[in-house]
Parts: structure tokens; C-alpha cells; sequence
């Protein structure tokens, strides 16, 4: 398995400031599929970026 992973970050009112849709085709369309999306850093208000993670098999 190949792995990929792609970090957005969470505006002030928490919103992500990517939209997580067009991420996740934008990677389908290169054959990956997504897994997960895991928050990496917090501050008091929540979290303030997340990883999203994506595989393909590899060639």
C-alpha cells in the first residue's frame, strides 16, 4: 500500500479552509481512496488542523 497524507487547516470558527470534498475527488481521481481524517494540533478551542489520509495500491 501506498499512503498519502494531505493537512488542512481549521479557520477561527472552526471551519476547514479547504472543502473536503474537492480534496477527496481530487485524489480519487489519481486512485486513491480516502481513510481517514485525523486532527493533528489543538489549541483550546478545538482542533486546528487535521491530516487526511488517503492509499492506493502500489503499481
Amino acid at each position: 500500500m501506498e499512503y498519502k497524507y494531505v493537512s488542512i487547516d481549521v479557520d477561527f470558527t472552526g471551519k476547514l479552509k479547504e472543502n473536503y470534498q474537492e480534496v477527496i475527488s481530487e485524489n480519487s481521481i489519481d486512485g486513491y481512496r480516502f481513510i481517514s481524517a485525523i486532527p493533528l494540533r489543538y489549541n483550546a478551542l478545538g482542533p486546528t488542523v487535521y491530516d487526511f489520509v488517503f492509499e492506493k495500491e502500489r503499481d
